[in-house]
């Protein structure tokens, strides 16, 4: 069975923290989101909503969209005339333009990381509460960083606008998809009682034949993207020189932690076209 292919828009309802390795006294935030937390985000509504039992079988919903479903990573947006565009990480090794960048799915604007950050990054203070003393507990201080729901404005000549997160959701069972289209709101990264990483879907899914621009063989059992940049954790597997930055990968399954994985970070870029399987956990990996 084929797949079909849609894109969809997620606004960010409020900030939005998807943990990383802390720096000090700062607890890092990614610039995207992996396939792996939309996953978890929507077996947790799927679940809840199917079930009348007590406890809902999250295990059994995670598996059954596992199976149907893949998930690209979502990336930040912002609207210009009218559509959202993506911003979409690049490793570069070119002299004085070395290192990560981000630029527009319309082949607009272009910024190094920093000045990236600088647009679309808040910071909030946060503390452990020692109940005893009903105050902050002694050494918990820090601070969140959170990607913001508005661009910030840039030497004061953009006035600020709402971010999106815009990715892809591949499937083979329409009914499941189905389902799936009745959740309108999601919850999505860490600190999510206290109200941070809510998105809403902006609209309808449109079905497409390009992620991001590249190419999708939508027969094979796993999608396979055809592109010489990677826009999610990707496996090595044979001899392929990538130009990126090398990261470890791991995460809970079930109650217990998963097998790491050394991994490309997305942005990271080959010479020539490579196909890259899609696979359940959201990663790539060189078919």
């Amino acid at each position: 069975m084929s797949w079909k292919l849609y894109r969809w828009v997620w606004r960010l309802e409020s900030p939005l923290h998807i943990g990383v390795t802390p720096a000090g006294l700062l607890n890092r935030t990614r610039l995207y989101i992996p396939a792996r937390n939309i996953w978890a985000a929507l077996t947790e509504e799927l679940a809840r909503r199917s079930s009348s039992a007590s406890f809902p079988d999250y295990a059994g919903t995670g598996q059954q969209v596992q199976e149907a479903m893949r998930f690209s990573y979502l990336y930040p947006a912002e609207q210009v005339n009218g559509k959202w565009q993506a911003w979409l990480p690049q490793y570069k090794q070119n002299g004085n333009e070395s290192g990560l960048s981000w630029r527009r799915e319309d082949g607009g604007k272009s910024l190094p990381d920093r000045q990236f950050r600088r647009r679309i990054l808040i910071t909030r203070p946060s503390t452990a509460i020692d109940p005893s003393a009903d105050s902050a507990a002694e050494a918990t201080l820090r601070e969140l960083e959170c990607i913001s729901p508005w661009w910030r404005q840039v030497n004061g000549q953009d006035s600020a606008h709402a971010v999106a997160m815009v990715g892809y959701v591949l499937c083979q069972n329409d009914q499941l998809y189905e389902a799936v289209l009745k959740i309108d709101e999601i919850f999505v990264g860490g600190d999510v009682r206290y109200g941070l990483g809510h998105l809403r879907r902006y609209d309808q899914p449109n079905e497409e034949q390009h992620l991001f621009g590249n190419q999708v063989n939508l027969q094979p059992p796993d999608p396979i993207v055809q592109t010489q940049r990677v826009l999610a954790h990707t496996l090595p597997n044979g001899n392929v020189s990538f130009i990126g930055c090398w990261t470890c990968i791991g995460g809970w399954d079930k109650g217990s932690m998963m097998s790491a994985h050394s991994a490309w970070e997305p942005g990271s870029s080959t010479e020539t076209m490579h196909g890259f399987v899609i696979q359940k956990e959201g990663w790539w990996q060189r078919q």
